[in-house]
């Protein structure tokens, strides 16, 4: 396999998380009538950055620090902005929102990745002085 691939592949399950995410989020209203929208706006103000803080942690805890990794979250969603609410201009403050989230969790998930490599390294380097 090539190297893109195989970047595509540890990421394909997050992404498929975060579409799931973000369209039922989108969808539930047009699905369920009018009494969905309380959800929908609850998940949007609330459901939404937890699940984009999530879903980053995870990936930066498992994969360490991807540049673009915050970016793919901000991009689908904003797709839904004009497909589901609009094309409305408020929805592009929670584009904000959620990119910070994200950004700030990878780091902390890149960051916890990165101290598990370094005792790794370390016990193999005293196993190996030994």
């Amino acid at each position: 396999m090539k190297d893109y691939q195989i970047k595509l592949q540890k990421l394909f399950p997050y992404l498929l998380a975060m579409f799931i995410c973000i369209y039922v989020t989108g969808l539930a209203p047009r699905i369920y009538g009018d009494t969905a929208y309380a959800f929908s706006n609850m998940m949007l103000m609330y459901g939404l950055p937890i699940a984009s803080a999530a879903i980053s942690f995870l990936y930066g805890s498992k994969y360490g620090f991807v540049w673009y990794f915050p970016l793919i979250f901000s991009v689908v969603f904003i797709s839904t902005i004009y497909i589901f609410y609009g094309g409305d201009t408020g929805y592009f403050l929670n584009v904000l929102v959620y990119f910070v989230f994200a950004l700030v969790f990878l780091f902390v998930g890149a960051a916890i990745f990165r101290k598990r490599e370094f005792y790794k390294a370390n016990y193999e380097n005293k196993g190996k002085k030994k």
